[in-house]
């Protein structure tokens, strides 16, 4: 007879979160090229795999490339 209104769930915090870590991290690449992530997981603090994930996702997105040696070379945007 009635219909009780439900909530519609925003998952909006949760991806927000996720695009916002992506987006810091791209950002970062795009202003300070040439970066390896040691230096970038130093300059914004963040863990070492979580930063590992955000880079090979933009990677998979071909956003960001890597140029150089293993050793010393960095990400740049492509």
């Amino acid at each position: 007879m009635f219909k009780k209104k439900t909530k519609k769930k925003k998952n909006g915090g949760v991806n927000g979160g996720v695009n916002g870590g992506v987006n810091e991290i791209y950002l970062y690449i795009k202003n300070n090229p040439g970066f390896n992530t040691a230096q970038i997981k130093e300059k914004l603090n963040i863990p070492q795999r979580t930063l590992e994930r955000i880079v090979k996702e933009l990677k998979d997105l071909n956003k960001i490339m890597f140029k150089g040696s293993f050793k010393t070379g960095g990400y740049f945007v492509k």
